[in-house]
């Protein structure tokens, strides 16, 4: 009796080593495969990176990182993606993404949010999802640049954009993604006419004598936050006017760029006119338009034009610049 429990027992071992060693089978990561591409406004005039008036033409680039929010009813889960192809034109982003484990064999939406600042991940601006259950994409502060190079346009363009997607498990289908701009651009060309380069002024303020409001996104102010789910701002900062900082101006003309997000309202169509102030370092105003230009309805992936000159006042002014549109129409 006894050989035979333990020829059993022996069986049993056996079993159960086999049972051990046997490979377990891993479930294989699924993957999203995406081409991204930047919707323009109708008829674009010419590109971002030549300085005209027209719409924003983006370019992508390999490294550009791009992040993501799956939704699928209440699950919402959040990932990053790194663009690794780009297309001839620049224009259409390819990347993958692993589907987080928690979105099932069902249709879900996919959001996508690209910072205009490259170190916007480790920065903090980026997507978030809040405890309540948003899923906001947090602009970050300071959206301007001195020079007008391409390379550091490019940075200054916040996008978003979301896409349904079908699914009932399986391999998971390719999927074409549009992004839309949060903002617009604002290129200041300034002829500086006095003959030398200036460097006591420091800021140009753009400005409404009847309190229609910007949405401003500076650090010392308060940052803008969009939700993307429902494509609105849930919180902002309004002024009635927002700030292109200075460094040294050259004589005769350079370009100065201000991105910046047009009224979140619906826009009235009563004229209303722009002014511009300039302050030094010590917040003084030394230079200021006398004339307004009537402002239009601006609107996210334009780039508008403004014209300034700035020469030296009369001596008996209390003002030491004297800034003039120098034309009438935004471009």
């Amino acid at each position: 009796m006894k050989p035979k429990i333990f020829f059993l027992a022996a069986l049993a071992l056996v079993a159960a080593s086999c049972t051990q060693n046997e490979p377990v089978e891993q479930p294989q990561p699924r993957i999203l495969r995406v081409s991204a591409t930047v919707e323009e406004p109708a008829a674009p005039r010419a590109t971002i990176e030549e300085l005209p008036g027209g719409a924003i033409r983006y370019r992508w680039e390999t490294g550009d990182i791009i992040q993501l929010a799956f939704v699928q009813g209440t699950v919402k889960k959040l990932a990053d993606a790194t663009v690794t192809g780009v297309s001839p034109d620049g224009r259409t982003a390819q990347f993958t993404a692993t589907v987080p484990g928690e979105i099932t064999a069902a249709d879900f939406t996919l959001y996508a949010y690209r910072s205009s600042k490259k170190e916007s991940i480790s920065s903090g601006n980026n997507l978030e999802l809040q405890n309540d259950g948003k899923v906001i994409a947090v602009l970050p502060g300071s959206p301007w640049n001195y020079s007008g190079n391409a390379e550091e346009q490019r940075h200054l363009v916040s996008l978003w954009g979301k896409q349904a997607v079908a699914y009932s498990g399986g391999a998971m289908p390719a999927v074409s993604l549009p992004l839309q701009h949060l903002g617009a651009m604002m290129t200041v060309k300034i002829n500086n006419t006095t003959g030398a380069a200036i460097d006591d002024i420091k800021t140009l303020y753009f400005f409404n004598e009847d309190n229609r409001l910007w949405l401003i996104n500076e650090s010392n102010l308060g940052l803008a936050e969009f939700e993307v789910e429902t494509g609105q701002y849930t919180k902002k900062e309004e002024n009635f006017r927002f700030r292109v900082p200075l460094s040294n101006m050259p004589a005769g003309e350079s370009s100065h760029l201000r991105w910046f997000v047009p009224d979140t309202t619906a826009f009235t169509p009563t004229p209303y006119q722009i002014k511009v102030d300039a302050y030094n370092s010590n917040g003084e105003i030394i230079g200021t338009t006398a004339a307004g230009k009537t402002a239009i309805d601006f609107r996210p992936g334009n780039n508008y034009i403004v014209y300034l000159k700035i020469s030296n006042n009369d001596p008996s002014s209390s003002e030491k610049y004297k800034l003039e549109y120098s034309n009438s129409a935004w471009q």
